[in-house]
């Protein structure tokens, strides 16, 4: 098989090492095992930090345990500083295993000696794969909290809205057979309870509404219509009127859950009203001017007559 072909993972290397030829034997060693290197060699803290600052981010970063003007727990402690989560593989030609312990207690990854690079391909290539999976699972516990996060908000907006607009809000289960309120919904009601039976909620409405409200839910959950009734309840011996609207989640005919809103809507009501007993009174006036030009048009031909009568006994 051509060696060109052995070349099918791409690796961006981050190599700290003050030896440039241990540098090309690393490189050579990763390009029989696969690898295509993207490689960045580095000596220095200063040169280090610019390098996880670059746009692309290495996959992985070597470091020599011992350098001229850094060493490899430098390199260690600059990378953990800098937050990324980027595997750390510590290497040296000799390394004592107190030393390895010691390197993996800071955070390193793993250790690899000079003398046994043959450990080196297969530890990149778990820790790759393992920072992959953990960037992958940050991703998605961050996507999770923002939708949340959003889930949260656009509920607290809804609820602001709901309450601006002076709407209530419940629900109803099946299953249990319970109505849910809202905070709103209860002071509507001047109810107490956050949830009851529905034959707790149709007892707070004026008791000539309340077969009507049954047998209008009873339909609703048969399918047989949407739910949309105005209503009225007795509260602190006032009546009220109210208007609700729901929709069924889940089948028509065997809900899974009944949502709706509702909305005291006593000021229209009595506004339409007295409207209504304006056009009335507006009409009756209508009908009396009406009924008055009828009788003043004969009453006034009568006077007429009467002025002419009255005109020729004069002349007599």
């Amino acid at each position: 098989m051509p060696a060109e072909e052995l070349v099918t993972k791409t690796l961006r290397l981050l190599l700290v090492e003050d030896n440039p030829d241990d540098a090309s034997l690393l490189e050579r060693h990763l390009r029989r095992g696969g690898y295509s290197i993207d490689l960045e060699r580095v000596e220095t803290g200063p040169e280090m930090l610019r390098a996880l600052e670059a746009a692309e981010t290495p996959d992985i970063v070597i470091a020599d345990y011992n350098l001229p003007s850094f060493s490899g727990p430098a390199a260690l402690q600059l990378l953990k500083a800098s937050g990324l989560d980027i595997p750390f593989v510590m290497m040296s030609g000799a390394i004592s295993e107190e030393t390895a312990v010691d390197s993996m207690r800071a955070g390193a990854q793993d250790y690899v000696t000079k003398q046994k690079l043959t450990r080196l391909i297969p530890v990149i290539e778990r820790e790759v794969r393992e920072a992959a999976a953990r960037r992958s699972k940050a991703a998605a516990e961050l996507a999770a909290l923002v939708a949340e996060r959003e889930l949260r908000r656009s509920r607290e907006d809804f609820h602001i809205g709901m309450e601006a607009a002076g709407l209530g809000m419940w629900s109803y289960d099946p299953q249990s057979g319970l109505v849910l309120a809202d905070d709103r919904m209860q002071r509507i009601f001047g109810s107490p309870k956050p949830s009851g039976a529905v034959e707790y909620w149709l007892n707070l409405l004026h008791p000539e509404d309340r077969e009507r409200a049954a047998d209008h839910f009873a339909g609703f959950l048969a399918g047989d219509h949407d739910y949309d009734i105005e209503y009225r309840i007795l509260r602190d011996g006032e009546v009220r009127w109210l208007a609700s609207r729901g929709k069924a989640v889940g089948a028509k005919d065997n809900p899974e859950r009944l949502m709706a809103i509702i909305e005291d809507i006593t000021e229209r009501k009595n506004t339409a009203a007295a409207l209504q007993q304006n056009e009335k009174l507006a009409a009756v006036g209508r009908l009396a001017a009406s009924i008055a030009h009828e009788i003043n048009n004969p009453l006034e031909s009568i006077t007429n007559l009467l002025y002419l009568m009255r005109s020729s006994e004069n002349l007599n």
